[in-house]
């Protein structure tokens, strides 16, 4: 039986009061899975007025939405915007991981 390598990218989200280093930690677990990692956090603050405007840029590059924490007045907006992609949380470790070997399956 042959492994199956990973071909998906997921966009990291957290929540407004989560610091920098935070956001490392939770990319880490993702790419430890073998993930490509997008996280708009990293480059500009969620509180900046063009911050969605990157997300949803960002939404057309990413198979699957990873979330940590965030507000309910946020998720809905990531909903609305979410262009159909699943959202998941990243308590969730075991679904990420099948959706991004669905995703992956899809690719090959």
């Amino acid at each position: 039986m042959q492994i199956q390598k990973i071909k998906a990218t997921a966009l990291l989200l957290i929540g407004v009061n989560k610091n920098p280093i935070a956001l490392i930690e939770q990319a880490k677990k993702l790419v430890g899975l073998g993930l490509n990692v997008i996280a708009p956090q990293a480059i500009i603050e969620n509180t900046h007025e063009q911050f969605w405007e990157y997300v949803q840029a960002d939404i057309a590059l990413a198979d699957f939405i990873v979330i940590w924490e965030i507000n309910d007045i946020k998720n809905k907006l990531l909903h609305d915007t979410a262009q159909g992609k699943v959202i998941i949380d990243i308590q969730d470790i075991n679904v990420i991981t099948v959706c991004a070997r669905r995703v992956s399956l899809k690719k090959m």
